[in-house]
């Protein structure tokens, strides 16, 4: 304990303002249709509102056209078919034809999200939406950048695929994580940085792919096993080979030791010492201490096995052993950033012990620390609404179970979004929170019957989905005030395994996302960007 305080006051988490203090901050401005290649250009002119162009669908260029005339809005950039709208950040806790909102002023998204809330209602299109903060992301990469600077993250692609988010990243300066000749294709072919800023972190990769590799030059990819060498050897002709070892969190929401690493004591030695008989070249060592981590001292324990694995790999003949990949688990949620704070100095305390500045691999290649964060910066980026659908008064007994419930009201509330759709992960159980709705309008001072009711007392309540299938259910037995059909319900931290994971079954299409950012952030992106 006296040395996690110790730790702790050497490495203060450190938390920017909007990316103010992030370097090399550029954004995507613009995409070609098919999201390939970047441009970039400043945000003026801006899209009036009766200049709407025919290749944005109406239902999304209607939305900014009736925030401009609202004067909530900016303007409006394009990214293909896509837009991005730029919030006056000022009037965002205005009221809207006379509606007191009651945002809290730091919740910014939350803000917007009512923003085209109040646009769709007036319009008639009360439907599900996510909406997606780029400031959230750019604040995101310059908290890592200034919490663990000799770490570069390669962000995870499977948490999240949106072709903005991942050009936002590129911008940034972030490489990636690829499982797939998919994930290889959007990010190699769609010019978001060059195979070199790849790695191919899947232990068990189809030969096919591993072929695809070493056509598009992707040479780094990871391996935990002696049959994994033999597929490589036969299938890529120069590779880079990292190898992957468990050091898991037992702890974790999502332990991943059972399928990947190999056994650092009894397996690693001796892949090392086969992977050099077959001529292959290892330059690293990776991990990954579990989705959801709960002990920042695993990161530690780690890096220390993997200096050990780094000194047999150097007594074994690999000379260029300088990549250490310290693998993904980082909190993303926006209660997570102390946590966050406190595994980056664990971090940072054991690459200082370790891996001091100035390292180098056997050859004098200096050491390079990477990570594979995903749901550090697509969680607190996204954030869905969905409206109720039906609003249904049960016994409470028929939720709680309970004899003594009977005379008591409890609800039974659908949405129209579910598991099927933005909260797909609760059924993959890939969530370290669980979603927890709440109305996005609120104003305790209206009266029974006006547009936003009073919401006083709570009740026993089951939130679902709104398709037919029973396990459709996106909050199990809760308390919560009152909701009405026609509510909006927010929630927060949706970035991470939701989009990606989605369906149309049932035939409920995905929600639309619409993707925004604030003047402060806008403005700091902007001035970098042009210098």
């Amino acid at each position: 304990m006296m040395r996690m305080m110790k730790v702790l006051a050497n490495h203060p988490v450190v938390m920017t303002t909007r990316g103010i203090n992030v370097k090399s901050l550029t954004v995507i401005h613009e995409f070609t249709s098919k999201m390939t290649t970047l441009q970039q250009y400043s945000l003026s002119p801006i899209l009036p509102p009766n200049n709407e162009t025919e290749d944005i669908p109406s239902r999304k260029s209607n939305v900014a056209s009736r925030l401009i005339k609202e004067g909530s809005l900016l303007g409006v950039q394009k990214l293909g078919e896509r837009q991005l709208l730029v919030f006056d950040t000022r009037k965002l806790w205005e009221k809207v034809d006379g509606i007191n909102d009651g945002i809290e002023k730091f919740s910014e998204a939350k803000a917007m999200a009512k923003k085209i809330a109040l646009s769709k209602m007036l319009a008639k299109r009360n439907e599900a939406f996510a909406i997606m903060n780029l400031g959230t992301v750019v604040e995101r990469y310059g908290e890592w950048k200034a919490n663990m600077p000799r770490v570069k993250p390669f962000y995870a692609v499977k948490c999240n695929n949106d072709p903005v988010l991942l050009g936002t990243l590129a911008k940034l300066g972030a490489g990636f994580d690829c499982a797939s000749k998919l994930e290889l294709d959007t990010i190699v072919k769609g010019k978001l940085c060059s195979p070199n800023g790849v790695i191919y972190a899947n232990t068990c990769k189809t030969p096919s792919y591993i072929e695809y590799a070493n056509k598009i030059g992707v040479r780094r990819m990871t391996f935990d096993c002696a049959e994994e060498l033999a597929k490589i050897k036969a299938y890529h002709s120069d590779p880079q080979l990292i190898l992957r070892i468990d050091v898991t969190d037992t702890s974790a929401t999502r332990p991943l030791d059972v399928k990947f690493g190999c056994d650092y004591v009894k397996e690693a030695p001796s892949l090392l010492k086969l992977a050099h008989d077959m001529d292959l070249e290892i330059i690293g060592i990776s991990f990954h201490v579990g989705s959801g981590c709960q002990d920042p001292h695993v990161y530690g324990k780690a890096i220390g096995i993997a200096h050990e694995l780094v000194e047999v790999g150097k007594s074994i003949g690999h000379k260029n052993m300088y990549i250490l990949d310290l693998g993904g688990g980082y909190p993303g949620c926006d209660n997570e950033r102390e946590f966050f704070g406190q595994i980056a100095a664990v971090i940072c305390d054991s690459l200082n012990h370790y891996f001091p500045v100035g390292s180098t691999a056997a050859n004098g290649t200096p050491i390079q620390i990477i990570a594979e964060p995903g749901r550090y910066f697509a969680s607190a980026a996204v954030s869905v609404c969905a409206t109720v659908i039906g609003a249904t008064r049960v016994p409470a007994s028929k939720l709680t179970a309970k004899e003594e419930d009977n005379s008591r009201d409890g609800y039974m509330y659908y949405l129209d979004d579910g598991v099927y759709g933005s909260f797909s992960s609760l059924s993959s159980k890939l969530y370290t929170q669980l979603p927890k709705g709440q109305p996005l309008f609120h104003d305790e001072n209206t009266e029974e019957g006006d547009m936003i009711p009073i919401r006083k007392r709570s009740y026993p309540s089951v939130v679902w989905g709104p398709t037919c299938d029973s396990k459709d259910q996106v909050q199990a037995l809760t308390e919560i005030p009152k909701w009405k059909v026609g509510d909006w319900i927010y929630y927060a931290n949706m970035g991470a395994y939701t989009a990606v994971t989605t369906t149309t079954f049932n035939g409920f299409r995905r929600p639309q996302t619409h993707y925004v950012v604030g003047d402060t952030a806008w403005n700091g992106i902007s001035k970098r960007s042009a210098a």
